[in-house]
């Protein structure tokens, strides 16, 4: 009886020490202020009103879960506008703002026990997959590859960027599935019952409402199936067929899934149109684009020295098909393509689908990879979450099927060195995050070029002018502009290379750069200086009027206004609605169109662009007030008491 409590405790105590020292490491991020990046949506509510009471969220919930969008968009990343929806992950957020209100510190907190209770999960699954013949030793290096994986820095900001908990609550789903179908696999048991069937498809869906970046968990799941299953019977059809059938309610789960958004956005015609528009070159996408993204993010795993909110201006890309490093990417890309597939059909140990553990890691990544269509933002630190633990995972597998033990003396302290380094740049990350002005002005040791420069510099423009700072607004606005006359300098010498048509679909190519730099040069001026619009203007004009092909929905937003305050209303309404043809779900262009259409007395095109955006975004405020406006000038009551 003392021997089986023993067995019990000593696995229990592991657990704790590894969830302690995860928590004191993320202790000190608890009490920090909100950062400026997304997280002003809580506290400014620009997304979600917070109810007030039990009878206000329900109320909520019934508004808007259900038909609210996000336009994920920014103008530092790329021309591209992100349509997204997550039922119950908005459900979820309207939930604990009622909870939290605008306190930061529970936010952070609720986010970190996710992170703990992700880290147990992982814990389990390390400790049910190593073999050692002494406990001890197997229990520490659990603990060693859980902390590797919760201290990583890559990890860092999907932990303490407050809108990523829903995202965290995902990926719990996905580590319970992957302890069930391991224990399943290796036990032999390659089926579920109809009730198991069920659930497990059930939860699955519940856990894409949630937040939809696990969609390929199916393929992650089935080529971890195979393995065992083709160990087990040496038959390539039977180890599939029971692959398939234990991963069976993660695809009818996905296929589900898929099937709601299909219908869901096919009421929104616009969207298959702006879908195609950026398909038009998904081939090259494949090929050029995905493998730089690929390589950036094993860089990311095994090298993370560059940790941004702003990742993607930081990834090395290619200007060009044939260079040497896109060739590289390429034949690296394609070779984790062939080379797993080629091995399994030369080898003959029943151990050579092995190989094909890669694929697991490779679906992993999958829905950041730009492969089904593009996305506003290349990269980012907070998507390295689930696939470094996959890439983890693929690791304890293939060793432990190779009889290599990860706690021998050999294998275990370096392991535990890994772990040491990691987690020295960890906390020295942690304490970029105290506050938003030391989290961006971090970002300036790594930028590289005058343009990434000044956009750093750009953003605490924006940071410190939203807190009132006038003095550092100034500052950083004289910073700003000095770095991005420089990078015009620079860029006037790449425009009209021939490049990617990818870059351009991005407004990553040399053209959208130098207007890029001159945009935010004008807004800076515009904004934050109070320049003189006809001042701004004759800087802008030259720019976006050569340039207007590939400019993004922020670059046309901003040359209407400064066309509308030096009274050229009707050319600023031309401009808007050509910018409207090429990015239908700009919020901000449905806004400021709508407000010229009104001031020029159309309120029957004020009223069509004004139902159409809040059909998309019900919860955004300004689209909530262009209805009340639209009410009050058709007088009706009914709306503008519904509105308001």
């Amino acid at each position: 009886m003392n021997t089986q409590n023993n067995n019990i405790k000593k696995p229990a105590i592991f657990l704790a020490i590894t969830l302690l020292i995860v928590f004191i490491v993320y202790f000190p991020s608890l009490n920090r202020e909100w950062q400026f990046f997304d997280e002003r949506s809580f506290y400014e509510e620009s997304l979600f009103p917070i109810a007030t009471s039990i009878a206000e969220l329900i109320e909520l919930i019934k508004t808007y879960a259900f038909s609210y969008h996000i336009g994920s968009q920014n103008t530092f990343f790329s021309n591209i506008i992100t349509v997204r929806s997550n039922v119950l992950g908005a459900i979820m957020n309207m939930f604990v703002m009622f909870l939290f209100k605008k306190n930061s510190f529970l936010y952070h907190f609720l986010q970190l026990s996710i992170h703990l209770l992700n880290t147990f999960l992982v814990w389990k699954i390390f400790s049910y997959l190593l073999k050692s013949k002494e406990p001890t030793g197997k229990n520490i290096t659990a603990s060693v590859l859980s902390l590797i994986w919760a201290l990583h820095p890559a990890n860092i900001e999907s932990v303490l960027l407050g809108t990523n908990w829903t995202s965290l609550v995902t990926y719990f789903f996905c580590f319970w599935f992957i302890q069930v179908i391991l224990k399943k696999s290796i036990q032999a048991k390659f089926s579920f019952s109809n009730k198991e069937t069920i659930l497990y498809t059930f939860l699955f869906c519940i856990s894409l409402l949630i937040q939809e970046y696990s969609y390929t968990l199916a393929p992650v799941l089935f080529f971890l199936c195979f393995y065992f299953a083709f160990k087990e019977s040496g038959v390539v059809l039977q180890s599939l067929r029971k692959s398939f059938a234990l991963c069976m309610p993660f695809f009818l789960g996905v296929a589900i899934f898929a099937s709601y958004y299909l219908i869901k956005f096919a009421v929104l015609t616009n969207t298959t149109t702006s879908i195609s528009q950026y398909s038009n070159f998904s081939l090259e996408r494949f090929f050029f684009l995905t493998p730089q993204i690929l390589v950036y993010f094993f860089k990311l795993f095994f090298y993370p020295n560059i940790l941004s909110l702003y990742q993607t201006i930081f990834i090395k890309l290619s200007h060009s098909l044939f260079s040497p490093y896109s060739i590289f990417a390429f034949s690296a890309f394609l070779i984790a393509i062939l080379l797993p597939i080629i091995l399994f059909i030369l080898l003959k140990s029943r151990k050579k689908a092995l190989t094909l553990l890669s694929y697991s890691l490779l679906f992993s990544l999958f829905p950041f990879l730009h492969l089904l269509a593009p996305t506003y933002c290349l990269i980012a630190d907070r998507y390295c979450y689930f696939p470094l633990f996959v890439l983890i995972l693929t690791f304890v597998v293939v060793f432990r099927e190779l009889e290599f033990n990860l706690a021998s003396k050999k294998i275990l302290p370096i392991l535990i060195t890994i772990l040491l380094i990691l987690s020295v740049r960890t906390s020295f990350r942690i304490k970029d995050w105290r506050d938003t002005t030391t989290l961006f002005s971090s970002d300036l040791k790594h930028a590289s070029t005058n343009l990434d420069k000044g956009q750093i510099y750009s953003i605490l423009v924006y940071h410190n002018d939203s807190i009132g700072n006038s003095e550092e607004t100034l500052k950083y606005s004289v910073q700003t502009i000095r770095e991005l006359n420089k990078a015009l300098n620079e860029l006037k010498d790449k425009v009209n290379l021939p490049e990617p048509k990818t870059l351009e679909t991005y407004g990553i190519d040399y053209d959208s750069l130098l207007l890029r730099a001159a945009f935010s040069i004008a807004d800076t001026r515009f904004n934050f200086l109070k320049e003189e619009a006809n001042s701004v203007l004759s800087f802008y004009k030259p720019y976006i009027e050569t340039y207007f092909d590939l400019a993004g929905s922020s670059h046309i937003n901003l040359y209407s206004k400064l066309l509308k305050d030096t009274y050229n209303v009707s050319k600023a309404i031309d401009i808007l609605e050509k910018g409207m043809e090429k990015y239908p779900y700009s919020p901000h262009l449905i806004f400021t169109l709508s407000n010229l259409y009104i001031n020029q007395n159309e309120i029957d095109k004020a009223a069509k662009i004004i139902d159409e955006g809040y059909k998309i975004y019900p919860s955004y405020p300004r689209m909530l007030l262009q209805k009340i406006k639209l009410a009050e000038l058709k007088n009706n009551l009914k709306d503008l008491a519904k509105y308001e």
